[in-house]
């Protein structure tokens, strides 16, 4: 038996994975305890685990960071602000202050927790950067790293910089695009690598030769809660990383399941989930976005505000007979019962969605949530959507893209698939550094090993499994030339030398301004502005699938129909196939002909699914023109069609409604209609031809 000191952030995104891993580490039989803020002591108590808490101003200062309620806080700023794009050092001194303030009271916290409990090994969120920079080269203990998010973090030729979701660099220039930004974003972030080389020389250690991240994968073991399908399929990353799928935990025993949710599973209609997650406590965006777009639809819409917010204080409008409105809703018993999950990104919700084979829209708000949005984009399994896009209109148009097209709901089962086949909690706990049988412990300390080590029998050592170092021994530090466990020191992402190779491209870019469109790596949905923005890749359109056909040249007016299809000619020479049917389309231009009217269109739609069935234009004399694409129809004819409108998108109109127009009071007869003589007179005179 071996005992596992995890330490995570309270947040739920960061406390459930590591739950679900001490449960599998504690159903082989070893002993878990978790290092945490107070958030966290509820439910890591409730699932039976050795509690350690944060330091009191180590608690405050990150939940107030996390939990942040306005746009003052660091967090604030991350999320929806952009500072001036040349201010480097306050983009530096910004993530200092988040990242490493905490660091020398974590390692105090940590050391004593380790000179308490003894643990075997240490397990640590890849945000806590005490055991990352400090403890892995000061206790004997080995120390893994937990990623709880969808994606690696690591720098690496496959991914693009971190931070403002980009599509994976597939090609050459894109990969040649991506490594230069990289270099000025370690150059435009050396401030914070340089506050990080003082915090290591406090405790003796030797400086940094590479970014402060690529440094976190210096581990025996870095584990990522996710599979390489939702993570651009990367192949570049060091044999330590491992990818484990989703850790997800859903609460212990059986939980009461309302009335209202278990109905829902004997409904005919979808059902859409919409949530800003656990920490979203500023303005709610995309529950305001859903509560007016999707409102009076033929779905059932499940909202969540999170239990730090009051739903009746959120102030979202008068809601629809079709919204429910909830603090919090177990993921576990809704998602089996729902057909689209509305989300800003959070990891937790993306990869619960997935694994039930539910489709996505994200709208990114922060954080490293434009990485989760960008993913599930480019695997097809949803969309993404800017926070400034996030309007009524555009959520229910990406609704209803995913209810009509069964292409997402079949990639998000294809990703599940290949997230369920990681083998979640099981396998992080078979991966972990498992200790051999040992003798029982004792207080008595072993020297200069930071922590108390139980006598042996004669003749005994304890290894760990992946490192192969006893017990004790003190291991050497990583960052040494030509000491590098796992990456040898020529291939070292941060290697000087390679740094040197490129300085030239770094000042190449600034002079263009590059360096503009690279600050701060943790910023969400950053604008690419100057000489990038021709070349920055565009987010995916709810409206259009990634790497779709181009139909430049497509032209209404020369339509082709065949006995099954309507086709018409592009301006490349091929041909694109319309939702148009040939029977249809052809009764509409028959009967125009037939009266030989004047002028006249015609546009058939579905209204199940919104295809245009017939789109028929007829000019009996002189030049040919779309009817259907100019307005001049009679102001009755116009009348009818914005009331008709307004049937279908306000008063259910379908497919089986029959609404008379019919005149009346209401008709314009001929001798109501007058010529504006003031009109008149204006236009002569801007033509210069009055009296």
């Amino acid at each position: 038996m071996a005992r596992f000191l995890l330490a995570c952030y309270p947040i739920a995104g960061h406390r459930t994975p590591n739950i679900a891993l001490g449960h599998a580490l504690t159903a082989r039989g070893h002993e878990v305890a978790i290092y945490s803020g107070s958030m966290a002591r509820p439910a890591i108590e409730q699932a039976g685990f050795v509690y350690f808490p944060y330091a009191e101003d180590v608690d405050e200062r990150i939940t107030a960071t996390l939990l942040a309620r306005d746009e003052a806080s660091f967090a604030g700023n991350v999320s929806v602000k952009r500072a001036s794009p040349l201010d480097f050092t306050k983009t530096s001194a910004a993530m200092s202050d988040w990242f490493l303030s905490t660091v020398p009271q974590q390692v105090s916290d940590l050391q004593a927790a380790i000179d308490q409990w003894q643990p075997d090994v240490l397990v640590t969120d890849i945000s806590l950067f005490g055991p990352i920079l400090v403890l892995k080269d000061l206790v004997s203990i080995p120390v893994a790293v937990f990623c709880v998010l969808i994606a690696c973090p690591l720098p690496g030729p496959d991914a693009p910089t971190w931070g403002r979701g980009l599509p994976a660099p597939r090609s050459r220039g894109a990969r040649l695009r991506s490594t230069v930004e990289r270099l000025a974003q370690d150059r435009v972030l050396s401030g914070f690598r340089a506050d990080a080389n003082r915090m290591r020389a406090r405790y003796g250690l030797p400086p940094l030769t590479e970014t402060v991240t690529a440094y976190s994968g210096k581990t025996p073991l870095y584990m990522v809660a996710s599979a390489p399908e939702l993570d651009y399929d990367r192949r570049d990353l060091p044999p330590q990383v491992q990818y484990v799928g989703p850790c997800l935990w859903h609460g212990s025993g059986q939980q009461d399941v309302p009335d209202w949710l278990a109905a829902l599973a004997e409904r005919a209609r979808p059902v859409v989930h919409v949530t800003e997650g656990t920490v979203h406590l500023r303005k709610p965006v995309v529950l305001s976005a859903a509560a007016q777009g999707l409102g009076n639809m033929d779905a059932d819409v499940i909202m969540t505000t999170g239990n730090q917010r009051d739903p009746a204080s959120l102030d979202l409008g008068p809601l629809a007979g079709n919204i429910r409105v909830e603090s919090f809703v177990s993921h576990g018993a809704l998602f089996p019962h729902t057909d689209v999950v509305i989300t800003t990104g959070g990891a937790g919700t993306v990869l619960t969605a997935l694994t039930h084979g539910v489709p996505l829209i994200v709208v990114p708000t922060g954080w490293d949530l434009p990485e989760s949005a960008q993913r599930v984009a480019e695997c097809g399994a949803g969309v993404r959507i800017a926070p400034k896009d996030c309007t009524p209109q555009t959520l229910r148009a990406a609704v209803d893209l995913l209810l009509s097209d069964p292409s997402y709901r079949e990639n998000a089962r294809r990703v599940g698939a290949a997230l369920a086949r990681q083998g979640g909690p099981p396998r992080a706990a078979e991966l972990e550094l498992r200790p051999l049988p040992h003798a029982h412990r004792d207080d008595g300390p072993s020297a200069g090993s930071g922590r108390h080590d139980a006598p042996r029998a004669r003749g005994t050592r304890r290894h760990h499994v992946l490192t192969g170092r006893r017990a004790g021994a003190r291991a050497a530090p990583t960052n040494k030339p030509g000491r590098s466990f796992f990456w040898p020191e020529t291939a070292t992402p941060g290697n000087p030398r390679a740094m040197a190779r490129w300085s030239r491209w770094i000042g190449v870019g600034a002079a263009v301004g590059i360096i503009s469109a690279l600050v701060p790596v943790v910023r969400g949905d950053i604008g690419l502005d100057g000489a990038l923005r021709k070349l920055a890749p565009r987010a995916q359109n709810v409206a259009e699938k990634p790497k779709g056909p181009s139909f430049e040249g497509l032209d209404l007016m020369r339509l082709q129909l065949r006995p099954r299809r309507v086709l018409t000619p592009l301006r490349d020479g091929k041909y694109a196939e319309l939702t148009l049917d040939p029977v249809v389309q052809r009764a509409a231009e028959g009967e125009m002909k037939k009266y030989r009217v004047p002028e006249a269109g015609v546009v058939v739609m579905d209204v199940k699914t919104g295809n245009l069935i017939a789109y028929a234009s007829y000019v009996n004399q002189g030049e040919k023109f779309d009817v259907n694409a100019r307005a001049e129809a009679p102001a009755a004819s116009v009348f009818k069609v914005v009331t008709a409108s307004a049937l279908v998108e306000k008063a259910g109109l379908n497919a089986h409604t029959e609404q008379c127009y019919h005149g009346g009071r209401s008709r314009i007869m001929a001798d109501e209609l007058r010529e504006d003589l003031g009109a008149v007179a204006e236009e002569a005179d801007a033509e210069g031809l009055a009296g």
